[in-house]
C-alpha cells in the first residue's frame, strides 16, 4: 500500500532442481549470500543483535572462499494462470487491470475497484 500499487500472481509452483537453485543462488551479491547463511528465515528473531552477530560470523567463515548455498534456500519456479495489477487512485477509484490465460493466449480486463 506505501507505494500505490499491489500486484496479485496465482498458478502453480514448483521446487526448481538443487542445480539451478545452486547455480542462482551464485548469481547473487555476496553479502546476501552471507545474509542468507545468517538468517533462519521466518523464524522468531527476539533480538536483531543476534542476526547481526551471526552475519559478523559468516562473513570471517567465508573469507576468500566461494560460499555454497545454504540446504533450506531454494529456488520455486512459478507457472502464472492468472495476474491482477492494482494502481491506486484518488477517491477509491483504483485501477485494476486482470490478465488471464485461457485457450492457450492472454486475455486482459478492467475491473472495478
Amino acid at each position: 500500500k506505501s507505494t500505490g500499487k499491489q500486484i496479485l500472481i496465482e498458478g502453480s509452483v514448483k521446487k526448481i532442481p538443487e542445480k539451478d537453485s545452486d547455480e542462482y543462488f551464485l548469481t547473487r551479491d555476496r553479502k546476501s549470500q552471507i545474509g542468507s547463511w545468517a538468517s533462519s528465515q521466518s523464524k522468531i528473531l527476539k533480538n536483531r543483535l543476534i542476526l547481526e552477530k551471526n552475519y559478523d560470523s559468516f562473513q570471517k567463515r567465508f573469507t576468500g572462499k566461494v560460499i555454497p548455498r545454504p540446504k533450506n534456500w531454494n529456488g520455486y519456479s512459478v507457472s502464472p494462470r492468472r495476474f491482477e495489477f492494482w494502481l491506486e487512485r484518488s477517491n477509491r477509484l483504483h485501477e485494476r487491470i486482470e490478465y488471464s490465460f485461457r485457450s492457450g493466449k492472454w486475455i486482459s480486463k478492467n475491473l472495478y475497484p
